[in-house]
């Protein structure tokens, strides 16, 4: 599992990582971070964690984030695939370039295609859990 972590302006850290890609919640975050937390900065095991919180990937099946426009003025980006941290202010940077029509680099997101698994929403998760867990595994049988 790959995890972020990083530190505030006021020196708390931030420790993330890991995803369900079932959309099954997740609950106990803490006690699933824990351990990786302590073994990444030993000097705080046993360190009172203040805040957890916890959210769904919104994974693409091409991996590229969706960007597109509701209106006029009204722009959406989703779908980092487990990647938002990372991307999510170059994608902001698109979208703000192209509220002040600079759309070059935001037309390029939108022409992407993007495929939507023909399921419902349910047997759509599966499919996808099903999906990662197979990436997954060839990734470490490699």
């Amino acid at each position: 599992m790959q995890y972020y972590h990083r530190l505030t302006a006021d020196r708390r850290l931030i420790f993330g990582g890991g995803t369900s890609y079932s959309g099954a919640n997740i609950s106990g975050i803490v006690d699933t971070l824990r351990p990786s937390i302590e073994a990444t900065y030993p000097r705080l095991i046993g360190i009172a964690i203040d805040y957890e919180w916890f959210g769904q990937d919104g994974i693409i099946i091409n991996r590229i984030p969706h960007l597109g426009r509701i209106s006029r003025n009204l722009f959406h980006a989703k779908g980092y695939s487990g990647h938002g941290i990372a991307t999510s202010h170059i994608v902001a940077e698109i979208i703000g370039c192209a509220i002040t029509a600079h759309m070059e680099e935001f037309d390029t997101f939108a022409r992407m295609r993007h495929i939507r698994l023909p399921f419902g929403q349910l047997a759509g998760q599966q499919a996808l859990a099903a999906g990662m867990w197979y990436l997954t595994l060839r990734k470490r049988l490699r």
